[in-house]
């Protein structure tokens, strides 16, 4: 972790406070023994450490201190959900997903049902898809860690119906939490209150 980093830094890609925020993130996390700490690193700094990932990596630990007002609070980081498949999906649990999103871009069902498609089932390859959960709250909600300039409506919200989905299947009801996407600046709550 510190030698890719490093690399990083000499090559001009972070910047020194960005370093010194994270290796305060990463020592309360470890403190408050937050599951997922070491998986991020090993995934996004480690394994995939192109400067987006690391720095993607640095805003999650960023994320979870600063926006959980009690570290014991978060169940986990950086958790990976298998995807549901359209196919498994009953169509109450269809109808739920349709009413409980927002479709700005879609003014008829079958075109929220294209988009509810198009967000769980698999690649073109045939590779299912998965999600991270960026900060998983032991209550249910979670925080998703977003890039002002990385950020789209439409990936928000396919990553939100993917999130639901899951939980629809396991008929785990924690998934009616609110959704909340933040941006270094500012925070957009992105899906459907508490019902």
């Amino acid at each position: 972790m510190r030698k890719r980093i490093t690399e990083l830094y000499d090559n001009g890609d972070i910047r020194k406070n960005q370093i010194e925020t994270f290796g305060r993130d990463l020592e309360s996390l470890r403190e408050a023994d937050v599951d997922g700490v070491e998986h991020v690193i090993s995934e996004d700094i480690v394994t995939n450490g192109e400067a987006g990932n690391v720095e993607g990596a640095m805003y999650e630990f960023r994320v979870a201190n600063e926006r959980v007002d009690n570290l014991n609070n978060i169940d986990e980081i950086g958790r990976e959900i298998d995807t549901v498949d359209y196919g498994d999906l009953t169509d109450d649990q269809i109808d739920q997903l349709i009413k409980e999103t927002q479709f700005p871009d879609a003014d008829t069902r079958a075109a929220k049902e294209r988009i509810i498609k198009d967000a769980v089932s698999p690649d073109p390859d045939g590779t299912p898809k998965t999600m991270e959960v960026d900060v998983l709250k032991k209550n249910g909600d979670y925080v998703e860690a977003k890039a002002k300039d990385r950020i789209s409506w439409t990936d928000i919200r396919s990553k939100t119906i993917r999130y639901k989905g899951h939980y629809l299947i396991l008929d785990d009801l924690s998934w009616r939490s609110s959704v909340e996407c933040l941006v270094r600046s500012f925070v957009v709550v992105v899906v459907s209150e508490s019902s």
